[in-house]
């Protein structure tokens, strides 16, 4: 009775440790094919518009997308400024089609398959 207990027990703890490292293997895919859709729409985005935008559109880009590096070395903070989504710093900066083709790509991206949708 006890090994059978036993035996039950690992088995259980196997099959959970399977389901989660295939709803951890989904996240990680979810995560690259998330942002592998974003570049894909940039550079879609880029290729469409005139080459003298496409210097503004990177800057853009790079200041709404790409995380900010913090300076260690500077002794005074800046007061914290609330955050803004990606829209909305893409349409601050004068790409307000780029925002919504982005937010398009994300809205189409939100469904995940099972295991990890009993995580999502």
């Amino acid at each position: 009775m006890r090994r059978t207990l036993k035996k039950a027990f690992m088995t259980l703890l196997v099959l959970w440790g399977v389901l989660l490292s295939s709803a951890l293997a989904q996240v990680a895919q979810f995560v690259a094919s998330h942002f592998d859709a974003r570049d894909y729409v940039i550079a879609n985005y880029i290729a469409s518009q005139p080459a003298q935008a496409e210097p503004a559109i990177t800057q853009a880009v790079q200041h709404c997308l790409e995380p900010s590096t913090l300076k260690t070395d500077s002794l005074s903070i800046p007061p914290p400024t609330p955050p803004i989504s990606v829209y909305e710093c893409l349409r601050q900066q004068n790409q307000p089609k780029l925002a919504i083709d982005i937010q398009t790509s994300d809205s189409a991206m939100q469904s995940v398959s099972w295991p990890l949708s009993l995580f999502w």
